[in-house]
């Protein structure tokens, strides 16, 4: 029996991994190797595509004897050596009981449904596909008894382009939804669907078609009858792409493994490395950047925020030009812990910014974003200084503006970016709307307390960073009671356990809080409420 290939069909993907370790576990199959094969789950399970393939060429080379799966194996798998097909689960549609049925191919193999004790449903339900399936199968043979009348050859009616070892023709009604089946093969995620875009002259009658960047033919130009010209443009791209090999001699998109007389590769082969994408309108340099004067603006906002929740404030992007018609006005759901949350943009109009400006507000989002990522003083400070210089060289370039109450909040752009790395500023000790001036000292100097509240600080005797929600009625003579009973001022308490000196005695003490955790809820996760 170590010549048996077994599939065993299971609807869920904890069933398939139960199994396999059952399975595995019995002593009456001995040297039988189980693997379970499961589509790609991140909220669950995450089998990548190369795993996948590796247990597929292991089955198909007998290394492998049963396989436990899901639905994602009931097409495209092609094994003559399978002779053993079993649905631990009832198939639950028609056809996927003919694919699962189709996986056994060796002659005098078995298909076995497994059906629950006095389940009468499920077993009226079997018994129907197990009828329609004869159907299926004596009208096919009837039909491969009859002779074809040959097709009335309408292809001279319009222009087509044929494949003459195949016989494959695509013609210019049907190129158009070929280059938008090509591009939907193309890789792509949640945020981005590869698209065909058609630029069309009417005074020049000419067409040009842009193919997204993942594809091996970028652009593809053609003139002709207006009315004609994306069908022609199309056909063209079809000629070109088969050229260099995207399409096959069948005319259908080229996955990059390779076939035999009969495709027996479960799932395309899976590329670990993948080149990065970043849509045009945000690639630029920032020198050039910097002197463009006018820029397009998108307002982020967050919505449904519960009122028990801190909720942001708004925030402008910046960018070099218009992002298109599909950001004029979006939304995208946030996933966590409120279900009703998400974040919109807008688009809101130009900007003009000087070079000035320009480079206060990308140490701004430098600073700030290093801060939220990193929350390591010495990378800050070596982020921020980083920016100051405005490469040439080609990047990612776009600015994140703060808004209060809808303007720009330059006054706090300006601090941020001042005081971080640089103390000798003297200019900056309080903002102009300040009617008094009421100076604290810091390590750094002094500042007003318009300046510190709501501020980020980063205290000298951990180098971590807090942000600033108040003062406390309290200061360096104040007692601080330990958790051993004994009280300390905080002047005698600082000295001995951190070595510092507090010298301004009657200055109040900072109210802070750990800075917010970085969180993607882009992607669907579970977090957890934490306590405290």
């Amino acid at each position: 029996m170590q010549d048996l290939r077994c599939i065993v069909f299971v609807e869920r993907v904890v069933t398939s991994i139960v199994l396999e370790s059952l399975l595995s576990t019995i002593n009456q199959m001995p040297g039988w190797i189980v693997k379970h094969i499961a589509g790609n789950r991140p909220m669950f399970h995450n089998q990548s595509r190369n795993k996948q393939t590796e247990i597929v060429d292991a089955f198909k080379g007998g290394k492998v004897h049963i396989i436990v799966t899901t639905q994602v194996l009931e097409e495209g798998l092609n094994v003559p050596g399978c002779h053993l097909v079993i649905r631990f689960d009832p198939p639950t549609t028609g056809r996927s009981f003919i694919q699962s049925r189709g996986r056994a191919r060796m002659p005098n193999s078995d298909y076995v449904l497994l059906v629950r004790r006095g389940d009468a449903e499920a077993h009226s339900k079997t018994l129907k596909f197990l009828a329609s399936g004869q159907i299926m199968r004596e009208a096919s043979l009837k039909l491969a008894s009859t002779m074809c009348q040959p097709l009335e050859d309408t292809l001279l009616q319009e222009e087509y382009y044929r494949v003459e070892s195949t016989g494959a023709t695509v013609t210019m009604n049907s190129s158009v939804q070929l280059i938008y089946f090509f591009c939907s093969k193309l890789p792509s995620d949640e945020y981005f669907k590869p698209l065909p875009r058609f630029i069309i002259d009417k005074e020049l009658r000419t067409c040009t078609l842009y193919l997204p960047n993942s594809s091996p033919v970028q652009a593809v130009n053609t003139e002709g009858e207006v009315s004609a010209l994306k069908k022609a443009v199309c056909l063209k791209a079809c000629r070109e792409l088969h050229a260099v090999g995207a399409l096959t001699d069948y005319l259908l998109p080229e996955f990059g493994f390779p076939c035999e007389e009969e495709p027996d590769i479960v799932v395309e082969k899976y590329q670990h490395e993948q080149p990065e994408y970043f849509p045009e309108e945000f690639v630029y340099n920032w020198l050039y950047f910097s002197r463009l004067g006018i820029y397009y603006c998108y307002k982020i906002s967050v919505e449904g925020c519960l009122k028990t929740t801190y909720c942001p404030n708004d925030i402008l992007l910046a960018v070099k030009c218009d992002l298109g018609p599909d950001f004029v006005s979006t939304s995208l759901k946030l996933f966590g812990e409120q279900d009703n949350a998400s974040v919109a943009m807008k688009y809101v109009g130009n900007i003009h910014l000087n070079q000035e400006q320009v480079v206060m507000a990308r140490r701004f989002q430098t600073s700030i974003l290093s801060l939220l990522i990193n929350k390591d003083h010495s990378e800050v400070i070596n982020a921020v200084k980083y920016s100051h210089e405005m490469q040439v060289s080609t990047g990612i370039v776009y600015l994140l503006l703060p808004l209060v109450c809808g303007k720009v909040d330059w006054c706090s752009m300006k601090f941020s970016t001042s005081q971080v790395y640089d103390a000798s500023n003297k200019d900056i000790r309080h903002c102009h709307s300040c009617k008094q001036v009421d100076l604290l000292q810091t390590k750094d100097g002094p500042l007003c307390r318009c300046m510190l509240q709501n501020s980020i600080v980063c205290t000298p005797h951990n180098s971590k960073f807090y942000a600033v929600n108040g003062f406390l009625d309290l200061n360096s003579k104040s007692l601080l009671h330990l958790r051993d009973g004994r009280a300390l001022t905080y002047i005698n308490y600082f000295d001995t356990r951190h070595g510092l000196s507090l010298t301004h005695e009657n200055q109040p003490l900072l109210a802070a809080r750990n800075p917010v955790e970085v969180r993607n809820f882009l992607q669907k996760r579970h977090y957890k409420n934490k306590k405290g």
